[in-house]
């Protein structure tokens, strides 16, 4: 099949690569040439724009940054509408705002153009690794259609219900994640702080009750390595955390420990890490302890008494 792709980012580049590596020819668009052209090293062949992927393709997947980037390229002047005809698809892999979502299905509705939204989860291990998660709203009989083509890069799929609904799950999801990292680093520092090996520590808690997929995807090879490369960056972090709380505002529901992990992300992107991985959570905890979690670290000695 003919599919067209834009935004080859950190996650973006491994679905367009599993997508061509599953024998569609995929025609890549990115507004960055240096990641436009590690697409095109990996098999995929470039077009110029949104619209030149359109005209070309059946489907045109995007995974991008956020809502705006989403409207751009959807609707913009060069944008996929702009190449309306009856079956093109549009399946936006991107955690986006559900209204936002809504909006634009309704727009690409009137001409003709059928959309999923579809985020995506595992990160960029799972997407290199062909084993991302997939939450789809939409059509079910479109789900149906594009479900084959969410088997080439994702081994979890759910379709949720209509455009908006994922969105909702995708930003509860990274609710729930963020807070079992929150309070894994949390537990780590006063680990830290008691002398307690950090490697020690993890392979107790990750056999036991205090286990959850955030500490094992992120404690031991991110943090206790200190590697805060990203993987999923605070900055989209932190945009997906408001699409949850804007949504507890508007249902009425309380979110304490949302609120908390939300003033941890500001705290992480005010002090410039904006671009780092969730992982530096647990760096806005050592600042203000003065501790590291680190192999080798020695705990910090209690004050002498007078």
């Amino acid at each position: 099949m003919k599919l067209g792709f834009i935004g080859a980012g950190n996650i973006g580049l491994h679905i367009c690569t599993n997508l061509a590596r599953k024998g569609h020819e995929v025609y890549v668009c990115d507004s960055e040439p240096a990641a436009q052209a590690r697409a095109v090293a990996a098999g995929a062949q470039p077009v110029a724009s949104p619209r030149a992927a359109a005209q070309v393709a059946d489907v045109v997947f995007t995974c991008l940054p956020g809502p705006a980037e989403v409207e751009t390229v959807a609707l913009g002047d060069d944008g996929i509408a702009q190449a309306a005809r009856p079956g093109l698809v549009l399946v936006d892999l991107t955690t986006n705002f559900p209204e936002h979502a809504r909006r634009i299905a309704a727009a690409l509705s009137e001409r003709g153009i059928g959309m999923l939204e579809a985020p995506v989860g595992n990160g960029v291990v799972g997407a290199r690794e062909g084993r991302s998660s997939v939450i789809c709203g939409g059509d079910a009989a479109l789900f149906a259609q594009i479900e084959p083509l969410f088997r080439c890069f994702a081994t979890t799929i759910h379709h949720v219900g209509p455009v908006g609904s994922a969105s909702i799950v995708k930003s509860i999801d990274i609710l729930v994640a963020g807070v079992n990292l929150a309070v894994a680093c949390e537990g780590f520092i006063l680990g830290a702080r008691a002398g307690i090996d950090p490697d020690v520590l993890f392979d107790v808690i990750s056999t036991n009750s205090g286990a959850s997929e955030q500490l094992k995807r992120r404690m031991k090879r991110k943090i206790i390595a200190r590697d805060f490369s990203p993987e999923g960056s605070m900055t989209l972090a932190l945009k997906d955390l408001r699409v949850t709380l804007g949504l507890a505002e508007k249902t009425m529901t309380p979110m304490p420990y949302g609120s908390l992990l939300h003033e941890q992300f500001v705290a992480a992107n005010a002090q410039g890490w904006g671009g780092e991985d969730w992982a530096c959570i647990m760096k806005v905890l050592e600042l203000a302890t003065g501790t590291e979690v680190r192999r080798g670290a020695m705990p910090p000695q209690p004050a002498a008494r007078e």
